[in-house]
């Protein structure tokens, strides 16, 4: 059988507190005219309250787990119903009497027949175990939806982080392989792409962790990746990039931008298109996030099913769990590769995201 809980304990005294309180007011309504009634009243109720309350504490703290834990609950429940009114005619015959010889309770309204007053008393007891019942029932409503949620939410944030341990190192691979590259052919450009690697390292390790970044900081990350992917291609590649943001201190999730950047130059650069281009426009205004990437595409893919990279699938599943209103939308045109993200980001759920 299931002992005392500081919880469940805590909450069944609350829980009488309660219900005692509520007969005190209502003794003080129905006799307020009469104060000499009240005192008797309150002094007789108490004394009966105190017998239902053990009954409940009894029923809540003990009986009721512990049939909960087993699974002949119609058996139990029979059980639990005679212990019931065993305890409330032991009430009635004993803890009544009892409470008469220490003068601790009286008949405030005299009752004609046993049979009458032992129903007034069996309705008051099964008043007093409906009330216990019926908040114990809320609280634990509560508390279940709670614990659920709190479960929703690790789980959802444990998926968050591993998409985010993915993007790490698919960025990282994509670039050793260019600096293994450039070592092989003993360029001078393999010092200047290891230092920017270094930085862009830095904000992933010390400061991507976090759930939010100030935009400015993601837009320098950016423009350090897009030189770092420079050094590999010569002039001929054309990228462009606009930013129009209204407040520098406005916070987003991390690395957001990113793999829509990366996908550009790992799938917008090829040797069979002549004037490689990558045109990338960032607009962020009144919550409004706004982010295009169009890069020249060969148009021999054109008629090719859209799929997506890693980097992209995985930003759809984070934009999944961060945010409620959002669109990732991807077009695949005969001379054009682009993607669209739209984020309204005061719907980011940092808390409500996990309740649905």
């Amino acid at each position: 059988m299931k002992g005392l809980s500081n919880s469940g304990f805590v909450t069944n005294i609350y829980i009488g507190l309660s219900y005692y309180l509520f007969w005190i007011v209502f003794i003080f309504i129905s006799t307020f005219e009469n104060r000499s009634n009240t005192i008797n009243a309150v002094m007789s109720y108490t004394w009966q309250l105190l017998y239902i309350l053990f009954l409940n504490f009894l029923l809540h703290q003990f009986f009721v787990p512990y049939i909960r834990s087993k699974k002949r609950i119609v058996a139990w429940m029979l059980l639990l119903t005679t212990i019931i009114f065993i305890i409330i005619i032991f009430g009635f015959y004993g803890w009544n009497p009892l409470g008469k010889m220490l003068l601790a309770t009286w008949e405030i309204e005299p009752v004609s027949t046993t049979f009458k007053g032992f129903t007034v008393y069996l309705m008051f007891a099964l008043f007093g175990l409906a009330y216990f019942a019926a908040i114990r029932f809320a609280i634990d409503s509560i508390k279940l939806n709670l614990n659920n949620q709190q479960l929703i939410i690790e789980k959802r944030q444990s998926e968050l982080n591993y998409l985010k341990s993915q993007t790490n190192p698919h960025f990282l691979f994509n670039t050793l392989n260019s600096i293994y590259s450039l070592s092989l052919d003993q360029s001078e450009k393999t010092s200047g792409t290891v230092l920017r690697l270094s930085e862009i390292l830095r904000y992933m390790l010390y400061e991507a962790d976090a759930s939010l970044v100030e935009i400015s900081k993601e837009v320098q990350v950016v423009y350090e990746y897009i030189e770092l992917e420079k050094i590999r291609y010569d002039s001929s590649l054309q990228v462009k990039v606009e930013v129009d943001i209204e407040n520098n201190k406005q916070k987003i999730p991390p690395l957001l931008m990113m793999p829509i950047v990366e996908n550009a130059f790992k799938h917008g650069i090829s040797e069979t298109i002549d004037q490689p281009y990558i045109n990338i426009k960032l607009t962020c205004r009144e919550n409004i996030f706004l982010f295009s990437v169009k890069n020249s595409n060969n148009s021999m893919h054109q008629n090719e099913k859209i799929k997506e990279n890693i980097g992209l699938t995985n930003l759809r599943k984070q934009l999944q769990i961060q945010f409620a209103d959002y669109k990732l939308n991807i077009e695949n045109n005969k001379d054009s590769f682009i993607v669209n993200l739209y984020i309204h980001l005061s719907s980011y759920e940092k808390n409500k995201m996990y309740y649905n």
